[in-house]
């Protein structure tokens, strides 16, 4: 009876230790977290001017497993603009740690392809973190990661979670020599009649009749991806609800009530689009939506981060409420927007 109770013993404790060993982590320090899982979802996005084919996008995670990016389609909501998500295997899983893509280029003419490493520590600690709505002051997560591809063989990547988006990873397609039976097997269709047809689709005969016509200049897309430590001021307003930032670069952000971003972070991207709700002097409950010129922003920003002074971009509210004006400034420079589209509404 003895000896079979100790081998009972001795039984139960290798099972115990064999079923701890199944589940410690690769690393007890802490330093090792790659196999940590999060909910997520990968989703893909290009510009709306220069559309892309997405041939394949596949993903290699930190636990060896295999996902994609959707792919096998024509891409052009927006830079950094959520697209196709396919909800597969399970909803918890292991950060992606590596990136291998080939997209085509209509505007360019062009296929480039990647194969790269992606920065599981960075992205990894986004997923840790906590959104706080500046609305309800209630916490969300970062549980989409955006794949984009551009032209140039550009490429980014943002977190994003309740309407947020932060880029964290950069990535350079070089071209390659694809086979253009890849993109579409059909020798009824010519090659330029098939981006003729995509284009004209995706764009608009006018927009697509542009494209064919100037082509795509070298520079424009690294261009818009520049990011600058600036301020964001507001005057005029005696509270703000709702400050939405979006940069040309993809990202977005919200602001507090005291221009605080509700995600920390210290370089922006020029911007792109500005929605704002606030109470004027008298109570005058108001939205607008601001829509930015991108070269004119872009060359404002450019001109005065080269003097190495510091960069406020203001927004003025009129003391009614009914009208804005919206400059960049430095301690000797203003700079007052002059393309800004501005749609203003009443929200009382």
């Amino acid at each position: 009876m003895r000896a079979y109770l100790g081998g009972f013993i001795l039984l139960v404790l290798f099972c115990l230790g064999a079923f701890f060993l199944l589940v410690a982590p690769a690393d007890v320090s802490g330093k090792d977290t790659e196999l940590a899982r999060f909910e997520w979802t990968a989703t893909n996005s290009a510009p709306k001017a220069y559309p892309v084919r997405l041939l394949r996008g596949d993903l290699i995670l930190a636990d060896g497993s295999a996902l994609y990016v959707p792919d096998n389609r024509t891409i052009n909501h927006g830079w950094g603009v959520p697209g196709a998500t396919h909800i597969v295997g399970e909803a918890e899983k292991a950060q992606p740690v590596n990136l291998s893509a080939t997209w085509f280029s209509y505007v360019e003419d062009k296929f480039y392809t990647v194969d790269t490493q992606l920065p599981l520590d960075v992205i990894q600690g986004f997923a840790e973190k906590r959104i706080e709505s500046p609305q309800r002051g209630t916490k969300h997560v970062f549980n989409r990661l955006i794949f984009g591809f551009g032209p140039e063989g550009e490429g980014a990547i943002w977190v994003s979670g309740h309407a947020n988006a932060i880029d964290v990873f950069r990535f350079k397609g070089a071209e390659a020599p694809i086979e253009w039976t890849e993109l579409i097997d059909n020798p009824d269709i010519s090659r330029s009649d098939f981006i003729s047809r995509v284009l004209d689709s995706t764009l608009g005969p006018q927009a697509a009749q542009d494209a064919l016509r100037t082509g795509y200049q070298i520079g424009t897309w690294p261009r818009r991806q520049q990011r600058w430590t600036w301020d964001l001021s507001v005057t005029g307003a005696a509270e703000i609800s709702l400050l939405k930032f979006a940069a040309l670069n993809g990202e977005v952000f919200h602001f507090f009530n005291d221009l605080e971003p509700n995600v920390e972070h210290t370089r922006y991207g020029a911007p792109h689009e500005i929605l704002i709700h606030w109470k004027g002097g008298a109570g005058q409950s108001r939205s607008a939506t601001l829509t930015f010129d991108a070269g004119e922003t872009l060359a404002a920003f450019e001109d005065l981060a080269a003097t190495g002074d510091a960069i406020t971009l203001h927004i003025e509210l009129s003391e009614s409420a009914n009208a804005l004006a919206v400059s960049l400034e430095t301690a000797d420079v203003i700079y007052e927007f002059e393309q800004v589209q501005t749609d203003i509404y009443s929200l009382d």
